[in-house]
Formats: C-alpha cells, structure tokens, sequence
C-alpha cells in the first residue's frame, strides 16, 4: 500500500507539473535525436527545444517542491533552489543561443548551467532519499539524471553516436512521470 507524503496544497496540483516536466523531457528527447542524426549541425533556433526542456524541468522542481518529496527543511529547499537557478539559466542560455547572441560553443552559460544541473539534480535526489517522503521508486527518480550521463557515455562509446540529449531528456520524462504518478491525498 502507498502511503502519501504529507499536506499538498490543493490535491492534484503536482500532475500538471509532471506532465510538464515529461513533455519537457520528450521535447528534449526530440532535440537530442535530431541533433545526433544532423551530427550537431542543426539552426541556432532548435535551441528553442532546449528552452522548453529547461522550463519543463523548472516545472518538475516546482512539483517535487510542492509534494515535499525533497523535505520541507533548509536542506530540500536548498537543494531545490539550485537546481532551479541552474535551469533557469539553461533556460536563457537556450533563448540567447536561440535568437543568435552566440553560439553553443562560445556561450559562457552552457557549460555553468549544464553542470549547475547535474549538481542540482545530485542534491535533489540526496534530499529526497534522505527526506523519505516520496512513497518507493520515486524517491530515487531524481538520481535519473546523473546516472543519464554515464549511461549515455557507455552508448556513445558502443556505438558512436553521441546520445547525452536524448538522455537526459528520457531521464526528465522519468522525474516528471513520478511526480504526475504521485497518489493524490484523498
């Protein structure tokens, strides 16, 4: 029997939430896939892609925030606040690159806020572990990301395919289908 994880403000408001951060996640899946069959030559503008994922995963914070999942003490919501600064910046990195302020390769935000995300999302899931809030498998649904990165090295490797994106954007659509999939207080 699944237990729920404590007062939510208004039950069910953490499913639209979800099922932003799983659209984000497939859109970034898209992105990804299409990146990978252009060889990384695709228009500056598909970056577009990149700032819907980022506010799909901003969504996905905001649900594992208003579940409580990460806990309700300083240490949770500081992990959630990092990780939400770092997508907030992948967010605008995507828009500059997007509208043609720079490139991917020389944008100063790419590489800060790309590992802005992978620490966030570390804390995050060492929150909710910790917190023991979020009922089975979800707890670790935020670890779905840094373990992207490896699983998506091991695949470049076997095939040469360079498949971080797609990943990671499976990895999104992971965290937000634990969130939408969160049992409701009744």
């Amino acid at each position: 029997m699944e237990t729920t994880i404590g007062p939510i403000t208004g039950a069910g408001q953490h499913r639209p939430l979800g099922a932003a951060a799983t659209a984000g996640g497939l859109v970034y899946l898209t992105y990804g896939l299409i990146f990978a069959r252009a060889g990384g030559a695709v228009p500056p503008a598909l970056e577009v892609l990149g700032a819907v994922w980022a506010l799909g995963c901003l969504c996905g914070l905001v649900g594992i925030g208003l579940l409580g999942a990460a806990g309700r003490g300083i240490v949770g919501r500081l992990a959630l606040a990092v990780a939400a600064l770092a997508y907030a910046v992948a967010a605008l990195d995507a828009l500059l690159i997007a509208v043609g302020v720079f490139g991917v390769e020389d944008s100063p935000l790419f590489a800060v806020s790309r590992l802005g995300t992978l620490a966030g999302m570390v804390l995050v899931g060492i929150a909710t572990v910790a917190a023991r809030r979020w009922p089975g498998w979800r707890r670790f649904s935020p670890f779905a990301l840094p373990l992207a990165l490896p699983v998506a090295i091991a695949f470049s490797a076997a095939t040469g395919v360079a498949a971080i994106v797609p990943f990671i954007g499976l990895a999104w659509a992971l965290i937000g289908y634990a969130i939408w999939s969160t049992p409701a207080p009744s």
